[in-house]
């Protein structure tokens, strides 16, 4: 058995543990992580009931991936978040979020494999008057397909990103997701993307995964969706110590799986050394990040627009005494910045 399925297998092991005793989740969570492989992903790809053939083999969606249906049975609807005004786009040249965070953004999207290790959600059209993408790197949670995950994925690409994840549901090294950036590198599309401007998040096992990516150099922002728990020199372990730069830490007050105080508060307290947002949505599961995200597709969004792209308004969702995030009666939040 190699290192990338025994970490899986731990990891799996390590959050169901938490499930039937810390964090209380009972059989029934259990058989959800189980069934998630093979049910949440189906027909909740981006653009479902929508796709069109794209060139290249790829399937065109509408702007922001719009066909996937919010997951059954997390009874929460996002509130709006405020995008930027008219000409806050930040210094990137690339368009601003006319009508909020949460909402598709101005692009048209193609979903496309990228080699036989990834796939790519980007606009598409790429680099138009010049302008070079930013890049977000995914992993997947445990037993969860990228397809999942199509709605979030999407939805950023609405935006202006272009989503590279790692096609494993093992991704807990980070190893896979770092691949991307080389993938890039050598891919048709270098020309467009701004590899100076890289963020990583995941879910999950992915959430364990993007925490050693965000340690890499490379990697300039951070957004970590429910963490499950990760292994240092072969000990379970909360260290976010290597996190290079801005950091948005994820949790589900209706997490039955990866418990907020148990897994998520150690790696935001251990990321003093950054910028470190920690927020809990109060009604989120840990199935959140699937169908169409609507928990967490917004201030997620707003974060990577905010560090990848320089947009002002972003920023202003996260600091400054009119923090909008802060002000949300469906989230807790933590900053170790003002």
């Amino acid at each position: 058995m190699d290192a990338t399925r025994t970490f899986g297998g731990r990891m799996l092991g390590a959050a169901l543990a938490l499930a039937a005793g810390a964090c209380a989740a009972g059989d029934e969570d259990v058989a959800r992580l189980a069934d998630g492989a093979a049910g949440q992903g189906g027909g909740q790809g981006a653009g479902a009931g929508m796709a069109a053939s794209a060139p290249g083999g790829g399937q065109l969606v509408g702007a922001g991936g719009g066909g996937a249906q919010a997951e059954a049975g997390t009874g929460m609807d996002a509130p709006p978040v405020t995008g930027p005004t008219e000409g806050s786009a930040g210094t990137l040249g690339l368009p601003p979020a006319p009508d909020g965070f949460d909402v598709p953004g101005p692009f048209e999207t193609v979903e496309e494999a990228a080699g036989p290790d990834h796939s790519i959600h980007r606009p598409r059209e790429l680099g138009g008057d010049g302008v070079r993408h930013p890049v977000v790197l995914w992993g997947n949670g445990t037993l969860m397909p990228t397809s999942s995950y199509a709605g979030l994925l999407a939805h950023w690409a609405s935006h202006g990103f272009v989503v590279v994840a790692a096609s494993t549901t093992s991704s807990g090294t980070g190893v896979e997701m770092l691949e991307g950036i080389e993938w890039l590198r050598g891919s048709a599309i270098a020309a467009e993307v701004d590899l100076d401007r890289v963020g990583a998040s995941g879910h999950s096992q992915g959430g364990s995964g993007a925490i050693v990516a965000g340690s890499d150099a490379r990697v300039h922002a951070t957004a970590v969706i429910e963490p499950g728990p990760s292994y240092v020199g072969g000990e379970l372990s909360s260290d976010a110590s290597g996190l290079m730069g801005p950091t948005f830490m994820i949790a589900g007050g209706a997490d039955g799986i990866v418990s907020p105080a148990a897994m998520v508060q150690p790696r935001y307290e251990a990321a003093d050394h950054v910028d470190a947002v920690y927020g809990i949505h109060g009604s989120a599961d840990h199935f959140a990040p699937t169908g169409d995200a609507s928990a967490f597709r917004g201030y997620t969004t707003a974060f990577f627009r905010a560090h990848l792209m320089d947009d002002p308004q972003a920023h202003a969702v996260f600091s400054g005494d009119a923090c909008g995030i802060c002000a949300d009666p469906q989230w807790t939040v933590q900053r170790n910045y003002e």
